[in-house]
């Protein structure tokens, strides 16, 4: 196997414009922007769309009622075309008629939807450029999936509430030596934000020790997991991230600066065991199907990434891609209905 630095193009987010895209042609951008996050709010307040109709709910008499009307609005099974009113933020019985009605024909109405795996909200520089993604595309909610603790730190007190995106964090993962992502935020924090120049600078890239312990945590040892918990905790995680790299290969030193490394997997159960006593939950990035057995030994609540999702057929030489046949990226029925149970 080629070894090498595992580098990744950062700061190239691609936004698409959908032509045709807005519900409002005659409202002004922002105007169409203000009745999408409105329509989003309305759609987070849906207690179930699977009753043909919403019920009457407690909520302040002397508010306005108003109408969406035209949306196609999903009842547990299927879109229907239907109006829903709301007075003072509560769904109600729609009246006869309403103070003031909102269009939105031809809307497909959902409640909103969480981001699951993300790296944005790591910080006050982008924050607000997130936040407008996250709500252009119907997403309220967002799990950080590693990010520098002390940027996360200064921006806690935006991560809710009316106007921003729910989102928690993980701040710094744990990680083993000379291994992902420690590559990407140290080439972050030294100015190299360029693939190519990446390239150019690894030997500076991999030397640095920039941000270790904020925007990961280094782990060899259970010396060294019990000294460094108190500086995690301390920190203010609302989960804990682990990162396995083809972990099944970790006592060879597979992957070492490259596509593996990780932590060493038998210090995951102790993770574990350190994170439900803090009263954390445990999501462990996967690699490999090895990596996503020792993920399910050690009952970890979730598992990021799919194993195998590096695709060989796309660079047989690349160190990035060691999965050579289908067969390696397949886990039993057992194993799936385990997983799905614990």
């Amino acid at each position: 196997m080629k070894k090498g630095i595992e580098m990744h193009p950062v700061g190239q987010t691609r936004i698409e414009e959908r032509a045709g895209a807005s519900n409002w042609p005659w409202a002004s951008p922002v105007r169409q922007r203000e009745l999408r996050v409105r329509r989003g709010r309305l759609l987070a307040a849906l207690l179930s769309l699977a009753l043909p109709a919403p019920g009457p709910v407690m909520a302040d008499d002397d508010a306005a009622v108003t109408r969406y009307a035209g949306g196609w609005v999903f009842d547990g099974e299927r879109f229907q075309v239907r109006d829903l009113c709301v007075r003072a933020n509560e769904l109600v019985a729609c009246p006869s008629t309403a103070d003031a009605e909102i269009r939105v024909d031809g809307a497909y109405i959902t409640p909103p939807f969480g981001d699951a795996h993300t790296h944005h909200f790591d910080g006050p520089g982008t924050l607000a450029w997130h936040t407008s993604m996250a709500f252009e595309s119907g997403a309220f909610y967002a799990m950080n999936m590693t990010a520098a603790t002390s940027q996360v730190r200064l921006i806690r007190d935006r991560m809710g509430g009316p106007g921003n995106v729910d989102a928690i964090s993980s701040t710094g993962g744990i990680t083993g030596p000379e291994s992902h992502p420690a590559e990407i935020y140290e080439a972050l924090a030294l100015g190299a934000y360029s693939f190519e120049d990446q390239l150019q600078r690894a030997d500076e890239i991999r030397a640095s020790r920039k941000v270790a312990d904020d925007a990961y945590y280094v782990i060899e040892s259970e010396e060294q997991l019990a000294k460094k918990w108190p500086l995690i905790l301390a920190g203010g995680p609302d989960f804990i991230k682990v990162f396995l790299r083809s972990s099944e290969r970790y006592d060879e030193g597979f992957g070492k600066w490259g596509p593996g490394g990780g932590i060493d997997p038998r210090l995951l159960p102790l993770i574990r065991d350190r994170a439900s006593s803090a009263g954390l939950r445990l999501a462990v990035a996967n690699s490999s199907i090895g990596d996503f057995r020792a993920s399910l030994e050690a009952k970890a609540d979730i598992v990021t990434h799919l194993p195998c999702y590096q695709d060989s057929s796309q660079d047989p030489d690349s160190p990035y891609y060691d999965t050579d046949t289908a067969d390696e990226c397949l886990i039993s029925l057992a194993e799936a209905e385990r997983a799905s149970a614990q």
